[in-house]
């Protein structure tokens, strides 16, 4: 009897990891779109409301950060779903 309960509660642990596994790449993305509307509003930010400061090097930092922020979301959307659907 003891042996059951043990292999019922592993099998019930191991169905709700991927699903907490899964909502923690999602919050991720998330984490990751706010992020990349976070750099690129700076932009638009410096454009409109310093306009005597207003240069390239004063935006330069935002721009590469809003680029490496929308390639790791792209990447972490590939990785999302080739987990989800397999490809063998």
């Amino acid at each position: 009897m003891v042996r059951s309960s043990t292999f019922f509660a592993q099998t019930l642990y191991t169905a709700i990891l991927p699903n907490r596994a899964r909502k923690l790449a999602q919050l991720g993305i998330v984490i990751q779109f706010a992020a990349l509307i976070r750099c690129l509003g700076e932009y638009f930010r410096l454009k409109y409301f310093v306009v005597d400061k207003f240069s390239i090097v004063r935006i330069e930092p935002f721009i590469v950060g809003a680029a490496v922020t929308a390639i790791l979301a792209f990447v972490a959307i590939l990785f999302y779903f080739a987990e989800k659907y397999r490809l063998t």
